[in-house]
């Protein structure tokens, strides 16, 4: 083959006045290599077989979506004034990291990859992290191997795409084996479509929608590339194709903004913004994904106590509530999204042994992919319960953990084990100290820890964070002075450490969460957001995780007649955070974070 050197595209793009930077780091003598493998020649085409092209009327009919801001992008009738990046749009990232495939010819599996992290944190407003050689060793395919959109896209329909613990992307073909646990931690997208031809529809689609993929004819110079808008100059045969994750479009510059997948060291930051009509790049179509269903390992960190939002395709808004019921048992409530922001509530039958002690705590696990919850019992115990799908009824998991349980138990899946461990922690009546219980994948219940000194009130604060290996565990609790304690247990030995005493004047159990709303990054901690009963109202504190020295402060004073705060929630509805709280009349009243203040919402439940 022709060997192509860097001076050589230098002299070309010089001569063709073709405007964009040669990688100013090779000398003009040495040959450019394409960094990793290519799809085949020529550029595979869609549409695939069987695949409807997108209507995008019809689809904004059938799917609006929770955000504010691309409902009305969905139902304008034109473009946005110019340009589209959903790399930094209304003040969110929604794109994760750039990624290097190496050696192996996996460009379309990161670019599929790409696009579904994207719409999950589109359409979810949730970071989630996903593993390109889930599909692509799931395919069976090699290193050498590109296979094709097609295939890829119908293996994703009908397994989902895990995360990098359950199974890695690495270079070495590796027999496939994910974890055990794989159903209940993929995120499930159903078969893309496809559109082209016409720019001015891929740039709706791109606005929206958000990002799609494509493929682009590689040649010498585009290997080459480090920053400008991409203009083919020449310059050596084609040597094959590229899958990118297409994020976005910038009619000033006239050129489309794509994501590859070199690492961070090619191009600007491992992206190209490509011009429009080169080498027929529009033509070749573009392939996009809608209405992707996170897992439970995805969505753990957003939601606590007795309320959360469900990650389904289509009501993927819906909330749960699990809340206390007459007899001391429970019951399950359902908050329809799908048509109007909360709608209504509905109940669902009564359940549990007649000996809850106190609100109830519920969380979404990859065992079945389905609901949890644990309470304290009348006798002082703990008792857990987990929901059959396939039933569609709850059962009694058993009583285990402390004999002076005495308070409401954190409660959560932990990274550690596949599947992950359950982790508990709660207040212990005769000591005032907090006791931690694990139990593992198959194992039995076990104390992992007992910790703090004067606690009031346990609740469910218990939260697992991106830092360390296996993530944090953070835990707050309430002492006998109305004060609260921040408790964090790391991957290093010495057990749970003391962080934070904060705020005053507390009288009931806190709740507390993960945003994700102000993370630049999939891999970023998020602040931490809390409330906590306080006199009859409810007090909003937050933890500002993206400082360097993090405190924290009170944001807000709500709500009236609170006795408890039954869960809080940050949902799709543009990262509003959602909290139930029971009243004195013993009543449930809704309230929304909206606008930067709390709403009151409908009262619902037991009068």
């Amino acid at each position: 083959m022709l060997m192509v050197t860097y001076g050589e595209i230098r002299r070309l793009v010089g001569e063709t006045g073709a405007g964009w930077v040669v990688d100013p780091g090779p000398a003009d003598d040495v040959e450019v290599v394409v960094p990793s493998g290519l799809g085949p020649v020529p550029v595979e085409a869609f549409p695939m077989p069987g695949v409807e092209p997108a209507d995008l009327a019809k689809l904004a009919e059938q799917h609006p979506a929770a955000h504010p801001m691309l409902q009305a992008r969905r139902t304008a009738t034109g473009l946005p004034a110019g340009a589209v990046d959903w790399r930094d749009r209304w003040g969110h990232a929604w794109v994760t990291q750039v990624r290097d495939q190496g050696p192996c010819d996996a460009g379309l599996a990161f670019a599929f990859t790409a696009v579904i992290e994207s719409m999950v944190r589109i359409e979810h407003c949730v970071w989630c992290v996903r593993s390109e050689g889930d599909p692509h060793d799931g395919l069976g395919l090699r290193c050498a191997d590109p296979g094709s959109v097609q295939d890829y896209g119908t293996w994703i329909s009908r397994n989902g795409i895990c995360d990098p613990a359950c199974w890695p992307y690495t270079t070495t073909n590796a027999a496939y084996r994910p974890t055990p646990d794989r159903p209940g931690r993929t995120v499930l997208a159903p078969q893309g479509t496809w559109f082209g031809l016409i720019p001015a529809d891929q740039k709706r689609w791109l606005d929206a929608y958000g990002p799609a993929l494509a493929l682009f004819p590689v040649y010498p110079d585009f290997a080459a590339y480090s920053s400008g808008v991409y203009r083919h100059t020449g310059g050596g045969p084609l040597l094959g194709s590229q899958a990118l994750a297409i994020v976005g479009y910038d009619d000033g510059q006239g050129c489309w903004i794509a994501r590859n997948s070199w690492g961070t060291s090619w191009g600007e930051g491992g992206y190209i913004r490509i011009g429009y009509g080169v080498l027929g790049f529009e033509q070749n179509g573009m392939y996009c994904l809608i209405n992707p269903e996170p897992d439970p390992w995805t969505m753990r960190r957003t939601h606590n106590g007795g309320l959360l939002a469900r990650g389904g395709p289509v009501r993927h808004t819906d909330f749960q509530l699990l809340a206390p019921a007459a007899d001391h048992r429970m019951r399950q409530w359902t908050c329809d999204n799908e048509t109007t922001p909360y709608r209504s509530w509905t109940p669902g039958p009564a359940f549990g042994a007649g000996d809850l002690a106190y609100v109830p705590t519920l969380t979404a696990t990859t065992y079945r992919r389905d609901l949890e919850c644990l309470h304290t019992t009348r006798s002082d115990r703990l008792r857990h319960w987990y929901h059959d799908p396939a039933a569609k009824v709850w059962r009694d998991g058993g009583v285990f953990g402390p004999t002076d349980a005495a308070g409401v138990p954190g409660f959560l899946q932990s990274n550690v084990g596949a599947p992950g461990d359950l982790e508990v922690v709660v207040r212990l009546g005769r000591s005032g100290q907090l006791q931690h219980w694990r139990r593992p994948a198959g194992g039995s219940w076990q104390v992992a820890a007992t910790f703090a000194q004067h606690v009031k009130y346990s609740g469910a604060s218990l939260v697992l964070t991106n830092i360390g290996t296996y993530g944090t565990l953070d835990v707050v609790c309430v002492l006998d002075t109305g004060r609260m304690e921040h408790w964090r247990r790391g991957d290093a030995p010495g057990g749970w450490q003391p962080l934070h005493v904060f705020a005053a004047d507390v009288h009931g159990s806190p709740v507390m969460i993960e945003n994700q709303s102000v993370t630049a990054t999939a891999t970023a901690v998020g602040d931490f957001h809390l409330c906590v009963p306080s006199r009859g109202t409810v007090q909003h504190w937050c933890l500002d995780n993206q400082s360097p020295t993090p405190s924290w402060s009170l944001r807000a004073t709500f709500g009236e007649q609170v006795a408890e705060v039954l869960g809080l929630t940050e949902s799709s509805f543009d990262f509003a955070l959602q909290a139930v709280v029971l009243r004195t009349d013993g009543r449930f009243q809704q309230y929304v974070h909206q606008a930067g203040s709390w709403q009151a919402g409908k009262v619902f439940g037991p009068s």
